[in-house]
C-alpha cells in the first residue's frame, strides 16, 4: 500500500477511491482505525493521497466483476504448501488473466 500512495502522491493524485467487497479485512477495525489514521495524518501535512473506501453493496457479484474469474484463478496461482515469492505470484496471476506483468513489478527491488 505504501508504494501505490507514492506514486499516488507524486503524480499529484489527492484522493484514491477504492470498492471493496465485504471481506472481513476490508471492514477489520485495525483496516479502518489505519484508513483513518492515514487520512488525518493527510490533511494535516497537506501532502500525500486520501483513501477513500466504498463497500460495495451485499450479494451483488456483478459490482465486482472479478470475484468469479479471482476465485478460479486462485486455484490455479496458488500452492497450499508453498508460499510464493512476489515474481512467482505477479508471474502467475498475469499468466492466468493472459496479461503481461506490469514492469514495475518486473523489478522487485521497487516494490515492498
Amino acid at each position: 500500500m505504501q508504494w501505490v500512495l507514492e506514486k499516488t502522491s507524486q503524480r499529484g493524485i489527492r484522493v484514491l477511491v477504492m470498492f471493496w467487497d465485504h471481506a472481513t479485512w476490508h471492514k477489520s477495525k485495525m483496516v479502518r482505525n489505519w484508513l483513518r489514521a492515514h487520512n488525518q495524518q493527510v490533511k494535516s501535512s497537506g501532502k500525500g493521497t486520501r483513501l477513500l473506501a466504498c463497500l460495495l453493496p451485499k450479494k451483488s457479484p456483478w459490482l465486482n466483476p472479478i470475484e468469479p474469474r479471482w476465485i478460479h484463478a486462485k486455484r490455479k496461482v496458488l500452492e497450499p504448501d508453498k508460499k510464493l515469492t512476489m515474481t512467482e505470484l505477479s508471474t502467475r496471476v498475469s499468466e492466468v488473466f493472459q496479461q503481461p506483468v506490469l514492469p514495475w513489478i518486473k523489478d522487485n527491488k521497487n516494490v515492498s
